[in-house]
């Protein structure tokens, strides 16, 4: 009698559904996709929602629909006007169950074991409860995994003295405590009080073991909320990995849903590999989730990582547990994993993870069907790489969503739980790195000081004890490296070393080292002595400086260019926005009353991101060919806006510069840059690295859709070509005539409130240039511009900018420039 009330509670709900407001997009299933169909849909601007392995779940306007034809891709319209519908994936035990599904839904598309269904949540209960797998179809576009993977390996027979400890410290009689005691509240259905009361429990356990920061992550509605324990990372705690296993559980009867194979089993992992690491400290910051409401169709998982993504936390991996407590009578004991072609890494890691440190449990490789999702899915949708631990794919608990889901029936194998959690454990460790030393350290910029000893000062913790023999500073000058001892300023962690005052024109390279007593090393930069940092004692003098305000030699368009918008001009930008993430600029890099510069297609003001990005394929912007032949070293500097992150297709493609040497003929690789910065960030390679200085010397910056469906916006602003000299002690006398052009220096120097500049030029003239510029290279006033002068001429400077501001006090730099190529560099001061 209670199916049959709860039956005509679904037909009345499907009965409202179609009365429902109208939404004429229709849900396409994809059959059998090959790898590019994918991209061809987000090139098409399709909305991929589901990748089903042997099938995509696509939804598309009706003006889409013939873009799919042109995909060449198999297809069928699974349902239109989607408004006021919910649709889910299932899969059955025995797909004959299927037939039963439909009794209860609207059966839509099936696949073997598992369907498409267009359902509401009475009927989505009924389901679960019958012990079949849900999991909802979000209708909004999955993201991509990163193609660069973090480096993780772990070596045969060299095992990690703390990840030992980690695992050893795992115990099973804290294990079957965690599944009896949530067990004991009887239920944990999604939105029942006992649910909340298991979520107190957890975040209380969390808090037990000393990790500082734990909060409840709500998921909406009545759902009851995740539960999020964090361990901050020490070295670089922007990147994050997460373990997770749902907390909830259901059967056909709410108030007893016991659920200790599925899933207090899970449930138990995180909360013992929260307890076994909280003691220790690690490189990337670690996440513990007890997720809510996955029963139901993942929608705490679901709200957990769509909420990550859209914050843009660098998940690195994420590690799911989804039953682990039941082994069939007669199977072997193993652990099933479950990854996808973009966490296969995770999987390898984990395989070697058990093998070096759990030995006495094999793991192999697990499947389930593309419907059958638990919560790695979710990470999988969001663009995060995730694995599933699971007992055993193949035969796994027949007892799961029913009465009988209870210690020593379900959850049998205690061996079985306690040797996963230990891999679980050594896996998340080996992922987060334990933290044995830091170096935090912020370089050293260039200088015009010649005479007093450069200081580098650092921060250097240690989890143990450190070696203060090893706390070391690596220097060159351009021959081989010498050391300099790090030394304790007397602040907590604060050491330091002085590099000797060198002369003009000298390039120095360093880096830093610390160890502690158990020979634990870390270096500053990451990856020296290979890669380190430099500075330059000397003058920078600006020998290019192209502000973009006006037309000054620049070209759009290669050959092979085949962008349909987004293409490169210069302009005032218009900002764009998706929500509250500006990916357009608004503002160009120059200060005011500088406005232009090159972007990726302009936008109407108030568009939406996507109105003039960059699609079907790839923009360039050409430089003049510049003279560069007469210097011994020249730098490019310029200022980038990139941002690829939002779209269907996020974090795919990338920003390109390239260098030649020879007007084009050859290219070379100056810059590429996959990420995303929304602001102006200033780039400076030198040239010498990459090319000879020629007559011939171009710039090429690339902007591309390809894959399609992320969208890209670029930008470019105040680009300077500068040469790095020897400061010069001795101005040339003002009659000196010996060459052809004379800058003298300002008097009186320093000065206030103002300071006379003069000049001298051959007859019968040229034509000249004259600005202030600060110690970064960037222009603050120009007293002349392309003026005709013969002879001599004095100028003032009264210490305001381009816009009659006055300026701080400190050092800048004045250079005269003439049309027949000469630059004539001095410095001055300001004193307030």
């Amino acid at each position: 009698m209670k199916k049959i009330l709860l039956l005509a509670v679904v037909c009345v709900l499907f009965a409202w559904v179609a009365l429902a407001g109208s939404d004429d997009r229709s849900l396409i299933v994809v059959e059998g996709p090959d790898p590019g169909a994918w991209q061809r849909l987000l090139a098409a601007d399709l909305m991929v929602v589901r990748d089903l392995g042997s099938y995509l779940l696509v939804v598309a306007e009706p003006g889409q629909l013939p873009e799919l034809d042109r995909a060449g891709v198999t297809w069928e319209t699974l349902d239109s006007g989607l408004a006021g519908k919910t649709y889910f994936t299932v899969s059955v035990r025995d797909r004959a169950q299927l037939d039963w599904v439909g009794s209860v839904c609207r059966v839509l598309h099936r696949a073997g074991r598992e369907a498409v269904i267009e359902a509401t949540p009475a009927a989505v209960d009924l389901i679960s409860a019958a012990g079949h797998e849900v999991a909802r179809v979000f209708l909004r576009p999955i993201r991509l995994a990163p193609a660069v993977k973090p480096l993780r390996e772990i070596t045969a027979g060299r095992s990690d003295p703390v990840i030992e400890d980690i695992v050893a410290a795992v115990s099973t009689t804290q294990i079957d405590a965690y599944v009896q005691r949530l067990q004991d509240f009887v239920t944990r259905y999604c939105t029942h009080d006992s649910c909340q009361a298991a979520a107190n429990y957890i975040k209380a356990h969390f808090e037990s073991v000393g990790i500082d920061s734990t909060f409840f992550h709500e998921i909406g509605g009545s759902y009851k909320p995740n539960v999020v324990a964090v361990i901050p990372g020490v070295s670089e705690p922007e990147k994050t990995v997460v373990i997770g296993g749902h907390y909830d559980s259901i059967t056909s009867d709410h108030n007893n849903c016991p659920g200790a194979d599925d899933n207090a089993s899970g449930t138990a992992c995180v909360m013992e590999c929260a307890r076994v690491m909280a003691g220790h400290q690690f490189d990337y910051t670690v996440k513990f989730v007890a997720f809510g409401a996955e029963e139901v169709g993942l929608y705490g998982s679901e709200a957990f990582a769509s909420d990550a993504a859209g914050a843009g936390e660098d998940i690195v991996a994420a590690v799911c547990v989804d039953m682990i407590g039941y082994l069939a009578g007669g199977d072997v004991l193993d652990l099933d994993i479950i990854d996808n072609a973009s966490s296969q890494w995770i999987r390898d890691l984990a395989m070697s993870a058990g093998a070096e440190y759990v030995p006495e449990l094999p793991l192999v490789d697990g499947s389930l069907p593309g419907g059958a999702s638990s919560d790695h899915a979710s990470f999988w949708a969001n663009g995060y790489d995730a694995i599933l631990f699971f007992e055993d794919t193949g035969d796994y608990s027949p007892y799961i969503h029913t009465t009988s889901d209870i210690v020593g029936l379900s959850y049998n194998s205690p061996v079985l739980a306690v040797r996963s959690v230990r891999v679980a454990a050594a896996l998340m460790a080996s992922l987060a790195q334990p933290y044995q030393v830091a170096i935090a350290h912020t370089p050293l910029e260039n200088t015009e000081d010649t005479l007093n000893p450069y200081r580098v000062v650092a921060d250097i913790t240690a989890a143990g004890t450190l070696n203060p023999d090893s706390l070391l500073v690596y220097y060159s000058t351009g021959g081989g490296m010498n050391d300099l001892s790090l030394t304790a300023t007397g602040y907590p962690d604060e050491y330091e070393a002085f590099i000797p005052a060198q002369p003009g024109g000298t390039f120095v390279d360093y880096y830093l080292v610390a160890e502690d007593t158990e020979s634990n090393r870390a270096v500053h930069p990451a990856g020296a002595p290979a890669v380190v940092h430099t500075f330059f004692v000397g003058v920078i003098t600006p020998v290019v400086y192209h502000d973009l305000e006006t037309e000054q030699g620049w070209t759009v368009g290669d050959v092979d260019d085949d962008a349909t918008s987004g293409i490169w001009e210069r302009v005032d930008p218009n900002g764009t926005w998706e929500g509250s993430i500006l990916v357009q600029p608004e503002d160009d890099h120059t200060p005011d009353p500088g406005s232009q510069c090159f972007i990726t297609g302009q936008s109407p003001p108030g568009a939406g991101q996507g109105d003039n990005d960059v699609d079907g394929g790839k923009t360039t912007l050409f430089s003049p060919v510049f003279d560069l032949s007469t210097y011994g070293n020249a730098w490019v500097r310029y200022h980038r806006w990139y941002t690829n992150d939002t779209g269907y297709n996020p974090q795919t493609d990338e920003w390109v510069v390239d260098v030649t040497d020879n007007g084009g003929t050859n290219w070379v690789r100056l810059e590429t840059f996959p990420g995303s910065d929304r602001s102006w960030q200033m780039v400076e390679r030198n040239l010498q690295d990459y090319i000879s200085l020629t007559s011939q010397v171009q710039f090429r910056f690339i902007a591309a859709d390809d894959p399609s469906g992320s969208v890209v916006e670029a930008g470019m602003d105040d680009f300077y070509l500068v040469v790095y000299q020897e400061p010069t002690a001795v101005a040339p006398a003002a009659g000196d005539l010996a060459r052809p052009v004379i800058l003298g220096q300002n008097v009186p120097n320093p000065f206030n409130p103002a300071t006379v500049i003069s000049f001298r030029v051959p007859a019968p003239g040229r034509r000249v240039t004259l600005r202030i510029f600060d110690v970064r290279g960037r222009v603050v006033k120009t007293l002349l511009q392309d003026e005709m002068v013969a002879g001599e001429r004095a100028v003032t400077w009264t210490g305001q900018d381009d816009r009659g501001r006055p300026v701080a006090s400190g050092t800048f730099f004045y250079r005269l420039e003439t049309d027949d190529r000469d630059f004539l560099t001095r410095k001055l001061m300001l004193v307030r």
